[in-house]
């Protein structure tokens, strides 16, 4: 797998998704926000020079992508910098396999969340798990919440299970 390394990268942090036709999206993290590339042809590991993701803003922080069990794409990431902090955890949903991004939910708008991971349980529900004010609060949190209704336009609040302080 190729992938140019850019003066705008902050670190090597990266994630990937294989699509319908064979091809990986593989984004990454850099001071400018998220940058993407698709491979082309299909299934042949070789990468363009990526480009910002621009669907949303986002910020240097950890994100991911996924397939999620109805078969649309869900991705996690921070989608502010406030003060030097990552804020508002979010997640969003591509129906066409990463052009668009058209349904969006910030489940945690607090400052200090960032480091993002995202898988679903049996039943279907999207997990969650990030950390909240890791210097601090010392939390490592998961989410749990409902893809139906985010896509729905009507999310419902998130259940929180919490990792409390010294981990």
């Amino acid at each position: 797998m190729a992938w140019v390394r850019s003066v705008s990268r902050a670190n090597d942090l990266s994630t990937a998704v294989q699509l319908r036709d064979g091809s990986i999206l593989l984004q990454n993290r850099t001071y400018n926000g998220i940058v993407q590339s698709l491979s082309t042809p299909a299934a042949a590991y070789r990468f363009p020079t990526p480009a910002l993701w621009n669907a949303y803003p986002s910020v240097p922080s950890r994100h991911m992508i996924i397939r999620s069990p109805s078969g649309r794409l869900a991705m996690v990431w921070d989608k502010s910098l406030v003060n030097g902090l990552r804020n508002d955890m979010t997640i969003a949903f591509s129906d066409d396999e990463g052009k668009t991004w058209p349904r969006s939910y910030t489940f945690d708008s607090r400052g200090d969340v960032s480091y993002p991971t995202i898988n679903y349980d049996q039943s279907g529900a999207i997990i969650i798990c990030y950390d909240y004010s890791r210097y601090k609060a010392k939390q490592i949190l998961l989410a749990k919440l409902d893809e139906a209704s985010i896509i729905a336009g009507t999310p419902k609040p998130p259940a929180f299970l919490i990792a409390n302080d010294g981990l």
